[in-house]
């Protein structure tokens, strides 16, 4: 049988890791929501990493801590 893969991720960002992980996991419910909506078995439908990071910068060599970045892929 013919078979297609589509890989994508979603990402959020937060002032905090919990508000990224939460709004991260509402948006990823959805999705998947809308793709079996479409059909796709949920067998077909996998996660592959989740992540929550720091979203920083280094203005002057100095670490700012701007929020959080959650990704589900």
């Amino acid at each position: 049988p013919d078979r297609g893969y589509v890989t994508f991720a979603v990402e959020t960002r937060a002032k905090t890791a919990q508000e990224a992980g939460a709004e991260n996991a509402r948006i990823q419910t959805a999705v998947i929501r809308a793709l079996r909506a479409k059909d796709v078995a949920g067998q077909h439908i996998t996660t592959s990493g989740f992540s929550v990071v720091p979203d920083e910068q280094y203005p002057k060599g100095e670490r700012k801590l701007l929020g959080y970045i959650a990704r589900n892929a």
